[in-house]
């Protein structure tokens, strides 16, 4: 196996400085400073931090100081599961992980750590470049490569923080439903369609059985873009996918379905 060198281990790095470096092309406000806060368990001064140092310290000058990126090396924001609950909560924007961190959010991931398995590092790269696909997919399965912000965030404060996981992650939502539902109780919630497969994950995780599911539709011809799910915390499984709900008819107007939920 090739020793890694460290212009390698700046690839990583490469699509996040293609998305800075779209971003800084847009003109921003000249009073307006912007800070992106990452964290990492390498101490500093070692070749891993000063590495993000000196990326930090480039954007700053290509930002014209306009865009901070502050590096907090050590452990100093805790052990890697802390750093990945504070960047759902959008405490932080991102982090350096060891393969174990990585290894939180997809596992299968780790299958690139495996030793003797590469003989140079062409061949590691090829190898990631075909993987690539699969765990980009398994990142949005888990609630990551997904921005807190993804979409258009809505100007009213209080409805961002009911659509975007700006203040909690749903993780946390269903653990809190646990700790407060009696053996029997029922646990409901509407979740974007494209998430679906992590909340009945994290569902039966916290032993909370997914009962009843259906998705919901704007219309007859478009792709779900919600679901409707129901858990039983203690429950058997054994779950029932009900029909789809169609909000809107061909013309525009509501469905029947749909208005005899807003008559008295």
């Amino acid at each position: 196996m090739s020793p890694l060198r460290i212009p390698d281990l700046l690839k990583p790095l490469s699509g996040l400085l293609l998305c800075l470096g779209l971003a800084l092309s847009t003109p921003l406000h000249a009073a307006k400073i912007y800070t992106l806060k990452f964290a990492t368990l390498a101490p500093a001064g070692t070749s891993w931090v000063n590495m993000l140092e000196d990326w930090s310290d480039e954007v700053a000058r290509e930002s014209k100081g306009r865009l901070v990126i502050k590096i907090y090396p050590g452990g100093v924001q805790g052990d890697e599961p802390d750093v990945l609950k504070k960047m759902r909560f959008g405490q932080l924007q991102g982090g350096a992980f060891t393969g174990y961190g990585i290894g939180q959010i997809y596992s299968p991931t780790r299958v690139l750590e495996l030793p003797f398995l590469f003989n140079s590092i062409d061949e590691i790269d090829y190898v990631r470049a075909q993987y690539l696909p699969e765990i980009a997919q398994g990142y949005r399965d888990n609630g990551f490569y997904r921005k807190t912000d993804a979409g258009r965030l809505n100007p009213h404060p209080q409805r961002a923080v009911a659509r975007h996981e700006i203040k909690v992650a749903m993780p946390d939502v269903i653990a809190a439903a646990r700790r407060v539902l009696r053996t029997g109780g029922k646990f409901v919630t509407v979740y974007t369609a494209e998430r679906m497969t992590e909340v009945l994950h994290q569902m039966q995780s916290s032993g909370v059985e997914p009962k009843f599911c259906r998705m919901i539709h704007s219309g007859s011809t478009t792709n779900a873009k919600l679901v409707l799910l129901e858990g039983v915390k203690g429950g058997h499984p054994g779950m029932v996918v009900a029909p789809p709900l169609f909000i809107y008819r061909e013309n525009g107007d509501y469905t029947t379905e749909i208005e005899k939920m807003f008559r008295p």
